[in-house]
């Protein structure tokens, strides 16, 4: 006689992971200090050659965070370009070699790397296949920003054997407090459904302030928020 299977144990109310990326540290002081201060995992995306590059990227060490190289790469729209050393699609395979190891090799400490701007070198098969395999000899896993839909740079990444993830949400193209926390909703119901979710905020005082007031309420609902690493499959 057949007995019905027990019935299958029921999930907690809710649970999902969260990895927050913080990008563009490098360009000012004030913000390594806050987001160092949140005593939760946080990912900080460091930009090379700036200001406050190293200072940033220690102080994310040495206050527990993880560290990632924030590497510069050509948007579609030229005028956009902040950043004088860039990985651009008119340069050679070599260039583009030589141009990625030095940026992985200024950044102390770096685990990862994820793209800033990009919306152009993305696209580039050739141009990602060149970076991505640099990234790669490194031992080092990628974060596709996707500041572009015409990214190749995730698929890539995964058919290049690359531990890796994307961003699925941008946290702050406002800088309101109050839009913050509600992009933090959003990405909290997209970790509850999935169980996890990846999403990309910035160096600034509001999103540090909007990040810290909301961890509370994502820990209430289930969330646990986790290093970019540990979602990079």
């Amino acid at each position: 006689q057949s007995r019905a299977a027990p019935p299958a144990p029921k999930p907690p109310a809710g649970s999902g992971q969260m990895a927050i990326i913080i990008d563009d540290f490098g360009y000012s002081s004030a913000p390594i200090n806050a987001f160092a201060a949140i005593q939760r995992p946080l990912t900080f995306a460091v930009i090379p050659y700036r200001q406050f590059s190293n200072e940033a990227a220690s102080r994310g060490l040495s206050s527990g965070h993880q560290v990632i190289l924030h590497l510069p790469l050509e948007p579609v729209t030229a005028a956009e370009q902040s950043e004088p050393t860039t990985v651009t699609t008119a340069m050679s395979d070599q260039e583009i070699q030589q141009t990625v190891a030095k940026a992985i090799q200024a950044v102390p400490g770096i685990i990862g790397v994820n793209n800033h701007q990009g919306s152009k070198a993305t696209a580039d098969k050739r141009v990602m296949r060149t970076v991505l395999g640099t990234v790669k000899s490194y031992n080092l896993f990628f974060v596709d920003s996707r500041t572009s839909s015409q990214s190749v740079a995730f698929d890539l990444s995964r058919q290049m054997g690359l531990r890796t993830g994307e961003n699925e949400l941008f946290l702050d193209n406002s800088n309101d407090v109050g839009y913050i926390k509600g992009r933090l909703r959003t990405a909290m119901q997209m970790a509850l459904k999935h169980g996890s979710v990846t999403v990309i905020g910035h160096a600034r005082m509001n999103t540090a302030a909007a990040v810290r007031e909301m961890i509370p309420e994502l820990e209430a609902a289930g969330i646990k928020l986790v290093f970019a690493s540990q979602l990079a499959k």
